[in-house]
């Protein structure tokens, strides 16, 4: 079972394409809730971090 909605992934390696890592958990990975949580490891940071969603 897949909760984690895939045009959310997406726009997220579009986003962070320097990233070393991505990593993505909380409830959306087991289906217990309705949020994602992604952590994106860099050795710079962008000059504006993105928001997505609320």
């Amino acid at each position: 079972m897949n909760c984690i909605p895939k045009d959310i992934i997406n726009e997220v390696i579009d986003r962070f394409r320097n990233a070393y890592a991505i990593y993505v958990y909380g409830g959306s990975l087991d289906c217990s809730g309705g949020d994602v949580d992604i952590a994106v490891f860099m050795e710079e940071l962008p000059k504006e971090i993105p928001r997505m969603g609320g």
